[in-house]
């Protein structure tokens, strides 16, 4: 069971948010998927960002059921469409995202993948 369903028990942030702290300074903001819920709980928690710093520095809406929607967190920005050529444009950005969402223009730096063997997160730059 464990194995056959890490992904439903959201496998795989540990190592992306761990790595992407190793090597953040490199990139001016780092671009997290959202198709797997809401990943900003997960950079808060493996950056050590303390409340007063998410609350100073974060982009905070209500969706429509009045849930919180996180959009950025420091340098972590949240995003449906993982990729924004306009807003990314001169900008060096570390992406975190399924496999599926990495366009072939962008340069992969590490697969990290589901106990089971198939990719959960990729990490790439532009």
């Amino acid at each position: 069971f464990p194995r056959e369903f890490s992904g439903e028990f959201q496998y795989g942030y540990k190592e992306a948010f761990t790595k992407a702290e190793k090597i953040q300074d490199k990139y001016d903001y780092i671009v997290v998927t959202k198709v797997y819920g809401r990943p900003y709980i997960y950079s808060l928690f493996y950056s050590n960002m303390t409340p007063q710093d998410f609350w100073k520095n974060a982009k905070v809406r209500r969706d429509n059921y009045g849930f919180y929607e996180v959009d950025q967190a420091g340098k972590y920005v949240f995003r449906e469409n993982l990729v924004s050529d306009e807003g990314d444009r001169g900008k060096k950005v570390l992406y975190i995202g399924r496999e599926d969402e990495i366009p072939d223009s962008l340069k992969i730096i590490e697969k990290i993948p589901f106990v089971k063997g198939d990719t959960a997160f990729v990490l790439a730059e532009n």
